[in-house]
Protein backbone atom coordinates (compact mmCIF):
# COMPACT_ATOMS: atom_id res chain seq x y z
CA UNK A 1 0.00 0.00 0.00
CA UNK A 2 1.82 3.12 -1.25
CA UNK A 3 0.92 6.51 0.17
CA UNK A 4 0.32 9.06 -2.54
CA UNK A 5 -0.57 12.70 -2.35
CA UNK A 6 -4.32 13.18 -2.37
CA UNK A 7 -5.07 16.73 -3.47
CA UNK A 8 -8.74 16.71 -2.43
CA UNK A 9 -7.67 16.34 1.20
CA UNK A 10 -6.20 19.83 1.02
CA UNK A 11 -9.63 20.93 -0.14
CA UNK A 12 -11.25 19.35 2.91
CA UNK A 13 -8.70 21.12 5.11
CA UNK A 14 -9.73 24.37 3.44
CA UNK A 15 -13.40 23.69 4.22
CA UNK A 16 -12.48 22.93 7.83
CA UNK A 17 -10.43 26.07 8.45
CA UNK A 18 -12.87 28.36 6.61
CA UNK A 19 -15.72 26.87 8.64
CA UNK A 20 -13.87 27.52 11.89
CA UNK A 21 -13.08 31.10 10.82
CA UNK A 22 -16.70 31.84 9.86
CA UNK A 23 -18.15 30.27 13.01
CA UNK A 24 -15.84 32.20 15.31
CA UNK A 25 -16.62 35.52 13.64
CA UNK A 26 -20.30 34.68 13.97
CA UNK A 27 -19.72 33.93 17.66
CA UNK A 28 -17.73 37.15 18.22
CA UNK A 29 -20.70 39.11 16.88
CA UNK A 30 -23.16 37.39 19.19
CA UNK A 31 -24.47 34.64 16.86
CA UNK A 32 -26.84 36.95 14.93
CA UNK A 33 -29.78 35.14 13.26
CA UNK A 34 -30.74 35.21 9.61
CA UNK A 35 -34.39 34.20 9.41
CA UNK A 36 -35.98 33.15 6.12
CA UNK A 37 -39.57 31.84 6.26
CA UNK A 38 -39.23 31.45 10.05
CA UNK A 39 -36.06 29.34 9.62
CA UNK A 40 -32.82 30.61 11.13
CA UNK A 41 -30.46 29.96 8.22
CA UNK A 42 -27.49 31.09 10.32
CA UNK A 43 -27.84 28.14 12.68
CA UNK A 44 -27.64 25.74 9.73
CA UNK A 45 -24.63 27.52 8.26
CA UNK A 46 -22.94 27.17 11.66
CA UNK A 47 -22.76 23.46 10.81
CA UNK A 48 -19.43 24.38 9.20
CA UNK A 49 -18.22 25.51 12.60
CA UNK A 50 -17.43 21.86 13.31
CA UNK A 51 -14.22 22.34 11.34
CA UNK A 52 -12.08 21.06 14.22
CA UNK A 53 -14.01 17.79 14.11
CA UNK A 54 -13.39 17.58 10.37
CA UNK A 55 -9.68 18.25 11.00
CA UNK A 56 -9.59 15.32 13.44
CA UNK A 57 -11.21 12.98 10.90
CA UNK A 58 -8.73 14.12 8.23
CA UNK A 59 -5.89 13.63 10.70
CA UNK A 60 -7.00 10.07 11.43
CA UNK A 61 -7.15 9.38 7.69
CA UNK A 62 -3.71 10.82 6.94
CA UNK A 63 -1.90 9.52 10.00
CA UNK A 64 -3.12 5.97 9.47
CA UNK A 65 -2.02 6.16 5.86
CA UNK A 66 1.39 7.67 6.65
CA UNK A 67 2.19 5.48 9.63
CA UNK A 68 1.02 2.10 8.41
CA UNK A 69 2.85 2.43 5.05
CA UNK A 70 6.17 3.03 6.82
CA UNK A 71 6.11 1.17 10.13
CA UNK A 72 5.35 -2.54 10.26
CA UNK A 73 6.23 -3.10 13.92
CA UNK A 74 6.54 -1.02 17.06
CA UNK A 75 9.97 -0.46 18.59
CA UNK A 76 11.03 2.19 21.07
CA UNK A 77 13.43 3.64 18.51
CA UNK A 78 10.96 4.09 15.67
CA UNK A 79 8.34 5.34 18.12
CA UNK A 80 10.67 8.14 19.23
CA UNK A 81 11.57 8.90 15.62
CA UNK A 82 7.91 9.09 14.70
CA UNK A 83 7.17 11.45 17.63
CA UNK A 84 10.13 13.63 16.65
CA UNK A 85 8.72 14.07 13.15
CA UNK A 86 5.26 14.85 14.49
CA UNK A 87 6.74 17.40 16.90
CA UNK A 88 8.70 19.08 14.10
CA UNK A 89 5.50 19.27 12.07
CA UNK A 90 3.30 21.09 14.58
CA UNK A 91 5.47 22.52 17.38
CA UNK A 92 7.51 25.41 15.89
CA UNK A 93 4.56 27.36 14.49
CA UNK A 94 2.41 26.56 17.52
CA UNK A 95 5.03 27.63 20.06
CA UNK A 96 5.54 30.98 18.37
CA UNK A 97 1.80 31.55 17.94
CA UNK A 98 1.16 30.70 21.61
CA UNK A 99 3.81 33.21 22.65
CA UNK A 100 2.38 35.89 20.34
CA UNK A 101 -1.15 35.33 21.70
CA UNK A 102 0.15 35.65 25.24
CA UNK A 103 2.10 38.84 24.56
CA UNK A 104 -0.94 40.37 22.85
CA UNK A 105 -3.18 39.35 25.77
CA UNK A 106 -0.95 41.20 28.28
CA UNK A 107 -0.67 44.29 26.04
CA UNK A 108 2.96 43.51 25.19
CA UNK A 109 4.08 43.89 28.81
CA UNK A 110 6.50 40.98 29.15
CA UNK A 111 6.49 41.14 32.97
CA UNK A 112 2.80 40.19 32.94
CA UNK A 113 3.32 37.21 30.66
CA UNK A 114 2.23 33.93 32.27
CA UNK A 115 5.17 31.64 31.50
CA UNK A 116 3.67 28.76 33.46
CA UNK A 117 0.51 28.81 31.36
CA UNK A 118 2.58 29.07 28.16
CA UNK A 119 4.63 26.06 29.29
CA UNK A 120 1.45 24.05 29.73
CA UNK A 121 0.44 25.04 26.22
CA UNK A 122 3.70 23.99 24.58
CA UNK A 123 3.76 20.71 26.53
CA UNK A 124 0.29 19.95 25.11
CA UNK A 125 -1.31 19.51 28.53
CA UNK A 126 -3.43 22.64 28.74
CA UNK A 127 -6.58 20.72 27.85
CA UNK A 128 -5.99 18.51 30.90
CA UNK A 129 -6.06 21.49 33.27
CA UNK A 130 -9.05 22.64 35.31
CA UNK A 131 -8.44 26.34 34.72
CA UNK A 132 -9.73 29.20 32.61
CA UNK A 133 -8.26 29.67 29.14
CA UNK A 134 -5.87 32.61 28.86
CA UNK A 135 -4.05 32.46 25.52
CA UNK A 136 -5.71 31.09 22.40
CA UNK A 137 -8.95 29.31 23.36
CA UNK A 138 -8.69 27.13 20.24
CA UNK A 139 -5.26 25.74 21.20
CA UNK A 140 -6.88 22.90 23.13
CA UNK A 141 -7.11 21.00 19.84
CA UNK A 142 -3.32 20.86 19.50
CA UNK A 143 -3.13 19.03 22.82
CA UNK A 144 -5.78 16.55 21.70
CA UNK A 145 -3.98 16.05 18.38
CA UNK A 146 -0.68 15.37 20.14
CA UNK A 147 -2.29 12.88 22.53
CA UNK A 148 -3.65 11.06 19.48
CA UNK A 149 -0.12 10.91 18.07
CA UNK A 150 1.01 9.24 21.29
CA UNK A 151 -1.67 6.55 20.92
CA UNK A 152 -1.54 6.12 17.13
CA UNK A 153 1.15 3.40 16.82
CA UNK A 154 -0.72 0.95 19.03
CA UNK A 155 -4.03 1.70 17.36
CA UNK A 156 -2.69 1.67 13.79
CA UNK A 157 -0.89 -1.66 14.08
CA UNK A 158 -3.93 -3.25 15.69
CA UNK A 159 -6.26 -1.90 13.01
CA UNK A 160 -3.90 -3.00 10.23
CA UNK A 161 -3.62 -6.58 11.47
CA UNK A 162 -7.05 -7.19 12.96
CA UNK A 163 -9.20 -4.58 11.25
CA UNK A 164 -12.76 -5.65 12.05
CA UNK A 165 -12.07 -6.87 15.57
CA UNK A 166 -9.94 -3.83 16.47
CA UNK A 167 -12.46 -1.34 15.12
CA UNK A 168 -15.36 -3.06 16.86
CA UNK A 169 -13.49 -3.05 20.20
CA UNK A 170 -12.29 0.56 19.86
CA UNK A 171 -15.67 1.92 18.81
CA UNK A 172 -17.39 0.06 21.66
CA UNK A 173 -14.89 1.49 24.14
CA UNK A 174 -15.35 4.99 22.71
CA UNK A 175 -19.12 4.80 23.06
CA UNK A 176 -18.83 3.37 26.58
CA UNK A 177 -16.41 6.12 27.62
CA UNK A 178 -18.64 8.82 26.14
CA UNK A 179 -21.60 7.39 28.02
CA UNK A 180 -19.57 7.44 31.25
CA UNK A 181 -18.25 10.96 30.57
CA UNK A 182 -21.53 12.59 29.65
CA UNK A 183 -23.66 11.21 32.44
CA UNK A 184 -21.07 12.82 34.74
CA UNK A 185 -22.03 16.50 35.20
CA UNK A 186 -19.82 19.51 35.84
CA UNK A 187 -17.28 19.61 33.00
CA UNK A 188 -16.88 23.37 33.48
CA UNK A 189 -13.44 23.61 31.87
CA UNK A 190 -14.16 21.13 29.06
CA UNK A 191 -11.51 18.70 30.31
CA UNK A 192 -13.70 15.75 29.36
CA UNK A 193 -14.93 17.31 26.14
CA UNK A 194 -11.41 18.10 24.93
CA UNK A 195 -9.81 14.83 26.02
CA UNK A 196 -8.44 12.45 23.41
CA UNK A 197 -10.56 9.63 24.82
CA UNK A 198 -13.70 11.65 24.15
CA UNK A 199 -12.48 12.72 20.70
CA UNK A 200 -10.77 9.47 19.74
CA UNK A 201 -13.80 8.29 17.82
CA UNK A 202 -13.28 11.11 15.30
CA UNK A 203 -9.73 10.00 14.54
CA UNK A 204 -10.88 6.39 14.36
CA UNK A 205 -13.53 7.23 11.77
CA UNK A 206 -10.81 8.81 9.64
CA UNK A 207 -8.64 5.70 10.01
CA UNK A 208 -11.52 3.47 8.95
CA UNK A 209 -12.10 5.66 5.89
CA UNK A 210 -8.40 5.40 5.00
CA UNK A 211 -8.43 1.62 5.32
CA UNK A 212 -11.56 1.32 3.15
CA UNK A 213 -10.20 3.79 0.61
CA UNK A 214 -7.15 1.63 -0.04
CA UNK A 215 -9.06 -1.65 -0.07
CA UNK A 216 -10.31 -3.15 -3.31
CA UNK A 217 -13.80 -3.84 -2.00
CA UNK A 218 -15.96 -0.75 -2.47
CA UNK A 219 -19.29 -2.45 -3.05
CA UNK A 220 -20.80 -1.21 0.20
CA UNK A 221 -21.51 2.17 -1.34
CA UNK A 222 -22.90 2.51 -4.84
CA UNK A 223 -22.03 5.94 -6.21
CA UNK A 224 -20.37 9.16 -5.20
CA UNK A 225 -23.46 11.35 -4.92
CA UNK A 226 -25.36 8.77 -2.84
CA UNK A 227 -22.46 8.25 -0.48
CA UNK A 228 -21.93 11.99 -0.08
CA UNK A 229 -25.63 12.48 0.62
CA UNK A 230 -25.54 9.73 3.25
CA UNK A 231 -22.51 11.38 4.83
CA UNK A 232 -24.17 14.79 4.87
CA UNK A 233 -27.29 13.37 6.51
CA UNK A 234 -25.28 11.60 9.21
CA UNK A 235 -23.08 14.64 9.87
CA UNK A 236 -26.10 16.95 9.99
CA UNK A 237 -27.81 14.62 12.46
CA UNK A 238 -24.73 14.67 14.67
CA UNK A 239 -24.58 18.46 14.45
CA UNK A 240 -28.24 18.80 15.42
CA UNK A 241 -27.68 16.55 18.43
CA UNK A 242 -24.92 18.99 19.52
CA UNK A 243 -27.41 21.83 19.79
CA UNK A 244 -28.32 23.18 23.21
CA UNK A 245 -31.87 22.00 22.70
CA UNK A 246 -30.62 18.42 23.05
CA UNK A 247 -27.53 18.87 25.22
CA UNK A 248 -29.41 20.69 27.96
CA UNK A 249 -32.01 17.97 28.28
CA UNK A 250 -31.74 15.90 31.46
CA UNK A 251 -33.72 12.92 30.22
CA UNK A 252 -32.61 9.84 28.27
CA UNK A 253 -32.81 11.73 24.97
CA UNK A 254 -30.30 14.26 26.26
CA UNK A 255 -27.88 11.47 27.22
CA UNK A 256 -28.29 9.82 23.81
CA UNK A 257 -27.62 13.15 22.10
CA UNK A 258 -24.45 13.80 24.12
CA UNK A 259 -23.13 10.27 23.55
CA UNK A 260 -23.82 9.91 19.81
CA UNK A 261 -23.40 13.44 18.44
CA UNK A 262 -19.66 13.17 17.69
CA UNK A 263 -19.85 9.55 16.44
CA UNK A 264 -22.54 10.48 13.92
CA UNK A 265 -20.84 13.73 12.91
CA UNK A 266 -17.45 12.10 12.37
CA UNK A 267 -18.95 9.06 10.62
CA UNK A 268 -20.67 11.45 8.23
CA UNK A 269 -17.44 13.33 7.56
CA UNK A 270 -15.57 10.07 7.00
CA UNK A 271 -18.15 8.84 4.49
CA UNK A 272 -18.08 12.18 2.65
CA UNK A 273 -14.28 12.06 2.42
CA UNK A 274 -14.27 8.41 1.36
CA UNK A 275 -16.80 8.89 -1.44
CA UNK A 276 -15.27 12.14 -2.63
CA UNK A 277 -11.82 10.59 -2.94
CA UNK A 278 -13.14 7.42 -4.56
CA UNK A 279 -15.09 9.00 -7.43
CA UNK A 280 -14.83 11.96 -9.73
CA UNK A 281 -17.51 14.48 -8.82
CA UNK A 282 -18.25 18.19 -8.85
CA UNK A 283 -17.28 18.39 -5.18
CA UNK A 284 -13.95 16.73 -5.83
CA UNK A 285 -13.23 19.04 -8.76
CA UNK A 286 -13.91 22.07 -6.54
CA UNK A 287 -11.72 20.73 -3.75
CA UNK A 288 -8.85 20.18 -6.18
CA UNK A 289 -8.88 23.72 -7.61
CA UNK A 290 -5.68 25.68 -7.04
CA UNK A 291 -7.18 28.34 -4.77
CA UNK A 292 -8.97 25.87 -2.50
CA UNK A 293 -5.89 23.62 -2.37
CA UNK A 294 -3.77 26.66 -1.52
CA UNK A 295 -5.97 27.45 1.48
CA UNK A 296 -5.72 23.81 2.49
CA UNK A 297 -1.95 23.95 2.22
CA UNK A 298 -1.79 26.87 4.63
CA UNK A 299 -4.67 25.65 6.79
CA UNK A 300 -2.55 24.84 9.84
CA UNK A 301 -1.10 28.35 10.01
CA UNK A 302 -4.52 29.79 9.25
CA UNK A 303 -5.99 27.83 12.12
CA UNK A 304 -3.29 29.02 14.50
CA UNK A 305 -3.68 32.71 13.64
CA UNK A 306 -7.36 33.06 12.72
CA UNK A 307 -8.63 33.70 16.26
CA UNK A 308 -6.48 36.70 17.13
CA UNK A 309 -6.82 38.26 13.67
CA UNK A 310 -10.58 37.88 13.32
CA UNK A 311 -11.22 38.97 16.92
CA UNK A 312 -9.10 42.10 16.40
CA UNK A 313 -10.90 42.96 13.14
CA UNK A 314 -14.31 42.43 14.72
CA UNK A 315 -13.42 44.82 17.56
CA UNK A 316 -12.02 47.47 15.20
CA UNK A 317 -14.61 47.30 12.42
CA UNK A 318 -17.81 46.29 14.19
CA UNK A 319 -19.02 49.84 14.84
CA UNK A 320 -17.83 51.09 11.46
CA UNK A 321 -19.99 48.68 9.45
CA UNK A 322 -23.56 49.97 9.38
CA UNK A 323 -25.13 46.87 7.86
CA UNK A 324 -27.40 44.09 9.17
CA UNK A 325 -25.63 41.86 11.68
CA UNK A 326 -25.61 38.69 9.59
CA UNK A 327 -24.29 40.54 6.55
CA UNK A 328 -21.62 42.00 8.83
CA UNK A 329 -20.52 38.45 9.73
CA UNK A 330 -19.88 37.64 6.09
CA UNK A 331 -18.17 40.96 5.33
CA UNK A 332 -15.82 40.47 8.26
CA UNK A 333 -15.26 36.88 7.17
CA UNK A 334 -14.02 38.06 3.76
CA UNK A 335 -11.87 40.81 5.29
CA UNK A 336 -10.40 38.39 7.82
CA UNK A 337 -9.59 35.90 5.08
CA UNK A 338 -7.84 38.59 3.02
CA UNK A 339 -5.72 39.60 6.03
CA UNK A 340 -5.17 36.03 7.20
CA UNK A 341 -3.83 34.59 3.94
CA UNK A 342 -0.55 36.57 3.71
CA UNK A 343 0.06 36.14 7.45
CA UNK A 344 -0.48 32.40 7.11
CA UNK A 345 1.83 32.26 4.09
CA UNK A 346 4.53 34.01 6.12
CA UNK A 347 3.99 31.63 9.05
CA UNK A 348 4.16 28.66 6.67
CA UNK A 349 7.46 29.83 5.17
CA UNK A 350 9.01 30.54 8.56
CA UNK A 351 7.81 27.53 10.55
CA UNK A 352 6.43 24.79 8.29
CA UNK A 353 8.17 24.80 4.93
CA UNK A 354 11.44 23.44 6.31
CA UNK A 355 9.62 20.30 7.48
CA UNK A 356 8.33 19.46 4.00
CA UNK A 357 11.65 20.32 2.37
CA UNK A 358 13.39 18.02 4.82
CA UNK A 359 10.95 15.21 4.06
CA UNK A 360 11.44 15.70 0.34
CA UNK A 361 15.23 15.60 0.69
CA UNK A 362 15.00 12.39 2.72
CA UNK A 363 12.77 10.67 0.17
CA UNK A 364 14.10 12.13 -3.05
CA UNK A 365 12.03 13.40 -6.02
CA UNK A 366 9.55 10.50 -5.81
CA UNK A 367 8.69 11.55 -2.27
CA UNK A 368 6.99 14.70 -3.57
CA UNK A 369 4.01 12.57 -4.50
CA UNK A 370 3.52 11.27 -1.00
CA UNK A 371 0.73 12.58 1.15
CA UNK A 372 1.73 15.18 3.73
CA UNK A 373 -0.06 16.60 6.74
Amino acid sequence: MQAQRIEALDGFRAIAVLGVLWAHIWMFLGNPPYVVFKINIASYISFFGTGVDLFFVISGFCMYLMYITKVKSITFSNYLQYLKKRWLRIAPAFYFAAFAYGIYQVDFVISRFDWEYWLKLILFVINLQHEKTKYGPHFWSLGTEWHFYLLLPLIAVGVARFFKVSIAIILSLCIALRLFFWVTPGDVFNVINYSVFNRLIEFIMGMVAARLYFSNNREWYKASHRGILLGVLLAATGRILMSSGFHLRTDALGVVARVFDLPLLSAGYAIIILNTLSYKSVLRSILETKFVSLIGKYSYSMYLWHWIISLYLVKELNDLLSVPAFLKVNILFVISLIVLLPISLTSYILFERFYFLKKRDERGPIGEKENSI
